[in-house]
């Protein structure tokens, strides 16, 4: 999930894994600064699920536009309901992706390849950010902002 403030974005890093990827079926490049993060030292320090903050323009501006990231600030006020729905339409966009893969002849398997598995993974971390936010929201806790442009684990902080 990301977490989207005045001043900055938060991305968590289990989303670089598939951040690059995803410009093969967004059609949208991916500022060189944040594809830079991950050649610094301290971002191999930190666990999957703990955000690395971003501050500069072009950062922020594009995970704000990146729609199939969750934005937490978005699901503040949603209900577990609403949120559960979210998942429940995943889970149907898998489907459909699935039988459109399935449908395609061997030769286009291999050249959709690229493209289906990229969109599969896209809503993959999609859920797993909304089973995050859900946790969350059970336990009535929001993501918490660290030292140092990162968020470390979860607390109450962040409104």
């Amino acid at each position: 999930m990301k977490v989207i403030t005045p001043n900055a974005a938060y991305l968590q890093k289990y989303y670089f894994e598939i951040l690059l990827k995803s410009t093969l079926v967004t059609k949208v490049g991916i500022p060189i600064s944040i594809c830079d993060i991950v050649n610094k030292n301290k971002f191999d320090k930190y666990e999957n699920k703990d955000f690395i903050k971003f501050t500069k323009d072009e950062e922020i501006k594009f995970l704000k536009e990146a729609d199939w990231i969750p934005n937490f600030n978005d699901y503040v006020e949603k209900s577990i309901d609403d949120i559960e729905l979210e998942i429940e339409l995943i889970n149907s966009k898998g489907n459909e992706l699935n039988n459109w893969f399935q449908s395609l002849s061997e030769d286009e398997r291999q050249i959709k390849y690229g493209y289906g598995s990229t969109k599969a993974k896209m809503l993959m971390y999609r859920k797993q950010s909304f089973n995050d936010i859900l946790s969350l929201k059970e336990k009535n806790l929001t993501p918490m902002m660290g030292k140092n442009g990162l968020i470390k684990k979860l607390g109450n902080l962040l409104k």
